[in-house]
C-alpha cells in the first residue's frame, strides 16, 4: 500500500509491522517495504538502515534473510559491516548467503553510482567542448564575413 505509493508515513506504519509478535510473512513484507521505502526517500536511508539492522539477529531465519535482501535494496554502504558479521558468523548457511549476496549488490550498486557519475563529468565535459567549438565557429564566420567586406 504505502510502499508502492512511496508514502514516506509508510516507514512508520512498516517499522510496527516487521517487530516481533506479528506472522513471519507480515514482517517479511514489511521488511521489504521500509527498503523500498528507503531506498526511494534518500534523506530516510540511515533512519531506515538503523531500523533493519538490529533484524539482522532475530531469531527466525526468515526475517534474517528477508532483512539482507531490503538492506541490499536499500542500497546503503553503511550497512556492509553488519551484513559481514551475518555472513561471517551465523549459524545458518542461507543467512550467511543472504548476507554476502546482499554485500555483492551493494558493491556493485556502488561501482554504477560512480560509473554514472563518471558519464556524467564526461558529458558535462563535451558540452563544455561543444560549446567552445560553437564559439570558435562563430568567430571565425564574423572573420570571413570582415574578410569578404574588405575585399569587395
Amino acid at each position: 500500500g504505502r510502499a508502492a505509493r512511496r508514502d514516506p508515513r509508510g516507514i512508520e506504519v512498516s517499522k510496527e509491522y516487521a517487530k516481533r509478535g506479528n506472522f513471519v510473512f507480515v514482517r517479511n513484507a514489511a521488511v521489504d517495504a521500509l527498503a523500498h521505502l528507503g531506498d526511494y526517500h534518500e534523506n530516510r536511508r540511515q533512519e531506515v538502515r538503523e531500523i533493519l539492522v538490529p533484524l539482522l539477529r532475530d531469531d527466525d531465519l526468515h526475517v534474517r534473510i528477508a532483512t539482507s535482501t531490503a538492506l541490499a535494496t536499500l542500497g546503503d554502504p553503511a550497512a556492509i559491516g553488519e551484513l559481514q558479521k551475518v555472513a561471517d558468523h551465523d549459524i545458518q548457511g542461507g543467512a550467511q548467503k543472504a548476507a554476502r549476496r546482499a554485500i555483492r549488490r551493494i558493491r556493485d550498486r556502488q561501482a554504477d553510482a560512480g560509473k554514472k557519475h563518471e558519464f556524467a563529468a564526461d558529458m558535462d565535459k563535451l558540452k563544455d567542448e561543444g560549446l567552445k567549438a560553437q564559439q570558435r565557429l562563430a568567430k571565425l564566420e564574423s572573420q570571413l564575413q570582415a574578410l569578404s567586406k574588405k575585399r569587395k
